[in-house]
């Protein structure tokens, strides 16, 4: 769905039906698949995704009515609920004071994260 790259170069990018976040290293040349964890809350994966400053991918789940992000160290995704149901976010972007803004497509919003980087 969506495509980025962070600081280091690395190219990471969403797989909506999927449910995956894929790292390229240009460098190498190896690409590297994660997969979302699911609830089984709704069909679909991954949309919007952007690389924070730290380079840490963050990822809007429409499916699971979340935000997520992903620790490259620990491979490991963390998911914030959107309080709003059925919210669907889609968008998101971050401002130069770390809060997240993403939109809330199902519920015609824009909501604000505000993480602990």
């Amino acid at each position: 769905m969506e495509v980025t790259s962070d600081a280091h170069g690395i190219i990471w990018a969403t797989t909506f039906n999927a449910g995956l976040l894929i790292r390229f290293d240009i460098t190498t040349e190896q690409f590297s698949y994660y997969h979302a964890p699911s609830t089984g809350a709704g069909t679909g994966g991954m949309y919007g995704l952007l690389a924070a400053n730290n380079n840490t991918p963050w990822i809007t789940v429409p499916a699971e009515n979340a935000i997520g992000c992903f620790d490259t160290t620990t491979q490991h995704f963390t998911y914030y609920r959107i309080p709003t149901d059925g919210s669907s976010p889609l968008g998101i972007a971050m401002d130069a004071k770390n809060f997240l803004w993403f939109t809330e497509a199902g519920s015609n919003k824009i909501g604000q994260l505000q993480p602990s980087l």
